[in-house]
């Protein structure tokens, strides 16, 4: 990475970059400033997996508690927005689904409320996402997985709280569906990592 340097700099940095191209303005040798630099560079060179967790209306509340337990799984929340979904919209968020028998009662229930979405980062975070999750209903993710959030705070398989994506490619498209302009309330262009919270009513004229 091109960036200027001092004649100055008496760091080991400042030195190697002075032996590297002593006559420059500009060096061919970076260093991270400090701890948080560090992270924005990882990010920047070595992006890290994404996916996107969804907070469906019946448990939008606990929004906090969730991003709460998400931190402590060591991963990293880049974006967040709350939207108050139309059918239409639900039902372009899940058209995967489209040909299952739930799929109209699913896109009713995503209309019903506000629903959270968030932007997740970290290694393999769309199996970590997918684990912390559990089970699709939360009556076997009680047997099965008792302290998965949804096996805590879901109430059936379809009212069960939480989406995620189920994998990478998914995860991209639901991110652009979300996040790249198809709704309201995108981050800034010039900061895309950054949270924004937006919460946007439309009315539903599908049903």
């Amino acid at each position: 990475m091109l960036c200027s340097r001092g004649t100055d700099d008496k760091s080991e940095l400042g030195v190697l970059r002075n032996k590297i191209s002593p006559d420059d303005v500009i060096s061919g040798v970076h260093g991270s400033a400090d701890h948080d630099q560090v992270e924005r560079d990882m990010d920047f060179f070595f992006p890290a997996e994404r996916t996107v967790a969804a907070i469906k209306p019946n448990i939008v509340e606990k929004s906090g508690e969730i991003k709460e337990e998400i931190k402590k799984l060591g991963i990293t929340i880049l974006s967040e927005k709350k939207v108050a979904l139309s059918g239409e919209q639900a039902a372009k968020f899940y058209e995967d689904q489209k040909e299952r028998d739930f799929f109209g009662d699913l896109c009713r229930y995503m209309s019903s409320g506000e629903t959270t979405f968030l932007v997740l980062s970290s290694d393999n975070v769309v199996e970590k996402w997918r684990r912390a999750m559990g089970p699709a209903d939360p009556t076997e993710g009680k047997e099965l997985a008792p302290h998965s959030l949804r096996a805590k705070l879901g109430e059936d398989i379809l009212k069960n709280g939480l989406h995620g994506s189920s994998n990478v490619e998914h995860a991209l498209k639901s991110i652009d569906l979300i996040f790249g302009g198809c709704f309201e309330g995108t981050p800034p262009e010039d900061n895309p990592s950054s949270t924004v919270i937006t919460v946007v009513e439309i009315s539903d004229e599908t049903d």
